[in-house]
């Protein structure tokens, strides 16, 4: 791989790396939610919990989503490894 293209793959596995960790922290929010409203006491406003549970749901989707895109970019230089010519010989 030359540099431009060990740069670019760097950062895609970089990017990929802070997208699991948001993903990660949406799924903490969304369990810690769901605790927070199975303790309380007396009974909350469920049209808004709903609400607040759909928003985070869909900030998770769109980092799922984001991601796909970041591992379908990777799937390509799997590709052109597979395809390439073996190191040292001439193209």
């Amino acid at each position: 791989m030359d540099n431009e293209r060990t740069a670019k793959h760097t950062a895609l596995i970089e990017r990929e790396d802070d997208l699991l960790s948001q993903i990660d922290t949406c799924q903490q929010l969304i369990a810690a939610f769901w605790r927070f409203l199975l303790s309380l006491d007396e009974e909350v406003h469920l049209p808004t919990a709903r609400r607040l549970m759909i928003a985070l749901n869909n900030v998770e989707r769109s980092i799922e989503e984001e991601m796909l895109d970041i591992r379908l970019a990777l799937l390509s230089f799997t590709f052109s490894r597979k395809h390439a010519p073996p190191e040292g010989t001439k193209h």
